[in-house]
């Protein structure tokens, strides 16, 4: 589904990745873990074409999509949800969402948008029962269910969640995840960025360790929970 391959990246001057390659199968959820600053936000902006990339390539589902406008991303099938969710406060729930689906609608597929629509508020019913409130009032993990909802309105084959668990409390988090989690049954393939390394490596299948703008380390999500080095480093014991 997703190729990256020898990714450089940065802003201004700055080099923040450094030739990172991965790649996700059509179908896996795959997380992405590291410290505060270990270029993890860049790499996902990059990948969104929200940021140009300064070497390297991108490909998804076999086509390279490396330095292609945002907008042509999203209508070949990836979406991202950005760190701090970035949601429009001024308009009402509904309003959101109908921004997500924008791609699609200036297609002509409206009745497919609302199919979606209908799929997003039966994922986050909290949603259905704000249509009309403006999304500046929502609580943090609303404001979260929302950023998801109006992402996966391009109907994406591949979702990137950039921090989806930052400053929300455990019992909001826990539910975030699980709708995540169901995710991989509707045919969405996810690449998560999460400093809860924990949480995600519960969900994921595999996982890979950026530090510093490089992948030090990647396996499978179990093997990398049962690693003592990678429990004592990133998950707190």
């Amino acid at each position: 589904m997703l190729e990256v391959s020898a990714l450089v990246s940065g802003y201004g001057r700055i080099r923040v990745l450094n030739r990172v390659s991965l790649a996700v199968a059509d179908g896996e959820i795959v997380c992405l873990i590291g410290p505060n600053g270990a270029g993890k936000t860049t790499l996902m902006r990059t990948l969104a074409g929200t940021l140009a990339p300064w070497e390297g390539d991108i490909r998804l589902a076999g086509e390279p999509i490396a330095g292609r406008r945002a907008d042509h991303v999203v209508g070949r099938g990836l979406a991202l949800v950005p760190e701090g969710r970035r949601i429009f406060m001024p308009l009402t729930v509904s309003e959101n969402l109908e921004i997500g689906a924008y791609v699609r609608l200036r297609a002509g597929a409206k009745a497919e948008a609302q199919q979606t629509l209908d799929e997003v508020l039966a994922l986050f019913p909290r949603l259905a029962e704000r249509r009309d409130q403006l999304a500046g009032t929502l609580s943090g993990g609303e404001q979260q269910m929302l950023a998801i909802g109006r992402a996966l309105m391009a109907r994406p084959r591949l979702l990137l969640l950039d921090e989806p668990s930052m400053g929300l409390a455990p019992m909001v988090v826990s539910s975030i995840f699980k709708a995540i989690a169901s995710l991989r049954g509707r045919g969405t393939t996810v690449l998560l960025a999460e400093q809860n390394a924990r949480m995600a490596l519960k969900i994921a299948d595999r996982g890979y360790i950026l530090i510093t703008g490089e992948i030090v380390r990647e396996g499978a999500a179990r093997a990398l929970l049962a690693d003592p080095t990678i429990v004592s480093t990133y998950l707190g014991h």
